[in-house]
């Protein structure tokens, strides 16, 4: 018998649920009107109601809940106050790459962009830690997995669920090859549900 769907701290995120959330970017675009800044660095229009787009969605709405100059914990909080059904952290982060042929950054206008991948993954787990552990609503893990193990340590971090983004670009079957690895690790281990390997933090 496979183990049980894991849960958040509070409601239950049931698997077939995922695919009917809405997209990230329609809640985590930049603000025009704050210069570019986005949403999610600001906990006060995260408290705003869930607009249109939410209510077109079956099954609830997926909002983003990255670290930023305020505390990762304190947006969660904004936004499981606006009434989202869970929280997915992380997002891509800031970055630039610098050519020393041209001496400027590679990517144009001011040479920033989100970074993605493996490198994301330590700053991730921290997020979803804080936010698991500040939350009543579940926390979908995303940033950097690539492997069974990683999914397992972001469920281990307090992730009701993951998410798999840039990994899918260059190997498409990863996935599946996650699952089936998360299944074979809980077999192994004899686990009943995805709530054993929760990281009680004290």
């Amino acid at each position: 018998q496979e183990p049980e769907a894991g849960h958040g701290a509070g409601r239950p995120l049931q698997p077939g649920r995922v695919r009917h959330l809405l997209p990230q970017h329609l809640v985590a675009a930049a603000d025009a009107k704050a210069g570019g800044a986005p949403l999610h660095h600001r906990p006060q229009r995260r408290r705003q109601p869930p607009g249109p787009e939410r209510r077109q969605v079956r099954q609830g709405g997926l909002a983003p809940g990255e670290d930023a100059e305020v505390g990762v914990a304190e947006v969660g909080r904004a936004v499981q106050e606006a009434g989202a059904d869970c929280v997915s952290a992380v997002n891509t982060y800031l970055g630039m790459k610098i050519s020393l042929v041209e001496l400027r950054p590679v990517l144009p206008g001011a040479g920033t962009a989100g970074l993605s991948g493996p490198a994301i993954k330590p700053l991730a787990l921290a997020a979803v830690a804080r936010l698991s552990r500040a939350l009543e609503i579940p926390v979908v893990g995303i940033g950097g997995i690539a492997s069974a193990a990683d999914a397992l340590e972001f469920l281990v971090a307090g992730a009701a669920a993951v998410q798999i983004g840039t990994a899918n670009f260059y190997r498409p079957g990863i996935a599946a090859e996650v699952a089936r690895g998360c299944l074979d690790f809980a077999r192994t281990h004899r686990l009943s549900g995805w709530d054993e390997l929760r990281w009680q933090h004290r």
